[in-house]
């Protein structure tokens, strides 16, 4: 018997559906958005799940408020979601391959290889020398 779904590479809709650790490459359903102020157009950054009012740093006027999971705006302001600051490393592989041909398990796997090897060059301290008193 065949399955009806392919499991080692599933469609975008479906991992999205998926609980945050039940993905096969874990993510959050968080993230930080920029909302425009409609009183003095400012820019504030918000977290999507916040648990607090938000106010305008400003005008002091609200700009969200917290449910019971993501904050909702309040009308007239607008928000836009932030881009996750990514490797430069790993957007200098992506010019050489197209995106089609890297797994998202690939990408995750570069991207630990990246971040153990910058923790590795990074100088190391000197040991600390106790002095006799």
């Amino acid at each position: 018997q065949t399955l009806a779904i392919d499991l080692l590479n599933p469609s975008a809709a479906y991992e999205q559906r998926q609980h945050k650790l039940k993905r096969l490459v874990q993510s959050p359903n968080s993230y930080f958005m920029d909302v425009k102020c409609p009183g003095c157009f400012t820019i504030t950054t918000v977290f999507s799940h916040a648990h607090t009012v938000v106010l305008c740093g400003s005008c002091a006027s609200v700009l969200c408020q917290p449910t019971g999971g993501k904050a909702r705006l309040t009308e007239g302001s607008s928000a836009f979601r932030r881009k996750g600051k990514q490797s430069p490393y790993l957007l200098a592989l992506r010019l050489f391959i197209p995106e089609k041909k890297l797994d998202v398990s690939v990408l995750v796997l570069l991207q630990t290889c990246i971040t153990n090897v910058r923790i590795l060059l990074q100088p190391r301290k000197p040991p600390l020398q106790i002095l006799p008193p």
